[in-house]
């Protein structure tokens, strides 16, 4: 059994960083269980804060659930599958997600890094479309709106599952954290 879902990601870093965006792109593609649709909402001249662009590619988004990916990361083969098996387990939840495998560049060769797995930050992973109609993300905000938009859904008592095993989220540590200019 699958469920029908939808990859977002909003393209801000294309470009300044094209093959940052091509990373990411190209893990959503390689998933051993390809979503639905693959959405991507430019905002190339960064004019849409965070919240604005996500929100805008929930209301076209044509799956039932929503998969996000940054511009700037991607997920392993293995990701979407994982958090598929939970959402279908685990029902009474509005969201499914993993810690973040932090990814920090090596000054001076942006294709050498460092990897450390993080026990305290999650990426806002799968959720479910009704949901995020319901709640959507703060577009005043021009920084920490994940952080925002999981302690709202807590201060509700609506529930996110961890997946405290898996750390198929790479996060690219890096200066360039802005993806607008609000």
């Amino acid at each position: 059994m699958q469920i029908n879902i939808t990859a977002l990601m909003v393209n801000s870093r294309g470009l300044i960083h094209p093959n940052w965006v091509e990373t990411a792109k190209q893990s959503v593609k390689n998933q051993f269980r390809v979503p639905d649709e693959f959405l991507i909402i430019d905002n190339l001249d960064r004019l849409k804060t965070v919240g604005k662009s996500l929100n805008e590619g929930i209301q076209k988004a044509k799956g039932d659930y929503i998969l996000f990916i940054d511009d700037d990361d991607w997920i392993g083969r293995d990701y979407l599958m994982v958090l598929e098996q939970y959402a279908l387990r685990e029902t009474n939840f509005v969201a499914w997600a993993t810690y973040k495998t932090i990814y920090i560049d090596i000054e001076g060769d942006p294709n050498e890094g460092r990897y450390a797995p993080s026990v305290s930050m999650i990426h806002r992973g799968l959720w479910r479309k009704d949901y995020l109609l319901k709640y959507p993300y703060n577009e005043t905000l021009t920084k920490g709106i994940d952080r925002e938009h999981i302690e709202e859904a807590r201060k509700r008592g609506d529930l996110i599952f961890v997946i405290g095993h898996n750390f198929g989220y790479y996060y690219r540590k890096h200066s360039d954290f802005a993806c607008t200019n609000n």
